[in-house]
């Protein structure tokens, strides 16, 4: 009698322990004359030994066990999910693909839900990547988004690539976003098969792979993009393109992009527009400095900072004011901050007013901002009250000073030796 028919005898103890302790022995040998017991064992009472089956079976890794796995799947308790799922992966049966899609994209749970991403993983089919892109750009599955774009990351070879590039397919738009960001991340892998989508493919896939291209922080051949930017479906992502690498040309486009229908579009317009430098922009600029989206403020704040025109410090500061319901102390205020800083790029006269706000203000909140524009114009008044707050104030005021202070020295408008005039010692972890 071998030793793998004396595990199998003890398959029919009534001992739930002695049976799982036989199906783990007869996995470890690597016998496959026990993969039909072990099978059977998938229907045992106990949902232990079941679990221990199915283990077992992947590690024997013969293909006879897959239907029978699959069959278990489908009326599987959540504690048995991981089991059956590391049997399926270890099997490497293309069989299973659909299944786990089907079970990774209906269920809430993440105990049946994550073994079925990992699975999907290992098994490294690329059917797999629009409904992991599914998951990602369900809100509601947030519990779900760092493990599945891990395994995500893992599957995005060559083929994965092109994969993603057929996501611009599908009707879900926040499945193309991710899809662009994710091929913008990997510029260097993705950058010719999206340039070859662009030359062979046609309508959702041609169009968003254009823009993903204009996205890129990289782009290997600016020039290519010129030929796209009469189409109305694609000169701002185009136009962004050029502004952001300082090119004149679309300078028109950015303009009127101010007003587009799309806040990214505003937004981005308005930074390439920052990054041009060009007075023409300045009407338009002044008037996105109300747009309903604070986003789109700052950045029109930052393109008037970089225009470094006086007669903007009146405007800039009068939005400073009208800017409700942010707290210096939470990341919300950037507006504040943005345009604070902008002003410090300006200088001139602005410290005057800023100076009288500081004094005058019985708004805390306003008072902190027109600090920071202060000392982002290295005026000893700000300085001295970032400096001040750091040392002895409240716990939220040392936080906000000691970050504004790192990102003013960062953006190289205070030195370090200017800190240290004003008896700061410039150090912190």
């Amino acid at each position: 009698m071998t030793e793998t028919d004396l595990w199998l005898q003890k398959l029919q103890d009534e001992d739930s322990k002695v049976k799982e302790g036989a199906v783990y022995a007869l996995g470890e040998l690597g016998d496959t004359s026990a993969v039909e017991p072990l099978i059977i064992m998938l229907e045992d009472p106990s949902s232990d030994v079941r679990k221990s089956a199915a283990v077992a079976l992947g590690w024997l890794k013969d293909i006879r066990a897959v239907d029978p796995l699959l069959n278990y799947l489908k009326k599987a308790q959540t504690s048995e999910f991981s089991s059956i799922t590391y049997a399926l992966s270890e099997l490497k049966d293309k069989k299973a693909v659909e299944p786990l899609i089907q079970i990774a994209l209906g269920s809430d749970s993440q105990q049946i839900r994550k073994p079925c991403i990992r699975a999907l993983g290992k098994l490294n089919d690329k059917r797999a990547i629009i409904p992991f892109l599914e998951i990602l750009s369900n809100k509601e599955a947030r519990d779900f988004h760092i493990f599945t774009n891990e395994t995500l990351d893992r599957m995005l070879d060559d083929e994965g690539i092109k994969t993603l590039i057929q996501a611009f397919d599908c009707s879900n738009d926040a499945v193309k976003w991710i899809a662009s960001r994710k091929l913008r991340e990997l510029s260097e892998k993705s950058y010719e098969p999206l340039i070859q989508a662009i030359k062979e493919g046609s309508g959702d896939i041609r169009k968003h792979s254009i823009i993903t291209i204009a996205e890129m922080k990289e782009i290997k051949d600016i020039e290519f993009l010129n030929q796209f930017i009469e189409d109305e479906n694609l000169k701002y992502h185009i136009a962004i393109a050029f502004g952001k690498r300082g090119n004149t040309r679309a300078l028109e486009i950015l303009i009127a992009g101010l007003t587009h229908l799309s806040a990214w579009v505003r937004e981005h317009s308005a930074l390439a527009l920052g990054i041009i430098k060009d007075r023409k922009a300045f009407d338009a600029l002044i008037i996105a400095l109300k747009d309903t989206e604070r986003e789109v403020r700052a950045a029109a704040a930052f393109a008037l900072g970089e225009l470094k025109d006086e007669k903007a410090i009146d405007p800039l500061i009068q939005a400073m004011i009208s800017e409700k319901g942010e707290d210096w102390y939470t990341k919300g205020a950037f507006v504040r901050e943005t345009i604070a800083k902008a002003l410090g790029e300006i200088g001139g006269h602005a410290s005057k007013p800023l100076l009288t706000i500081f004094e005058e203000s019985k708004d805390w909140n306003l008072r902190f901002i027109a600090a920071v524009a202060l000392a982002a114009m290295k005026n000893h008044v700000g300085i001295n009250y970032l400096v001040r707050g750091l040392l002895q104030g409240t716990l939220f005021l040392q936080y906000a000073c000691r970050r504004i202070i790192k990102e003013l020295v960062k953006e190289n408008k205070i030195s370090p030796e200017l800190l240290k005039k004003h008896q700061w010692s410039f150090r912190w972890e």
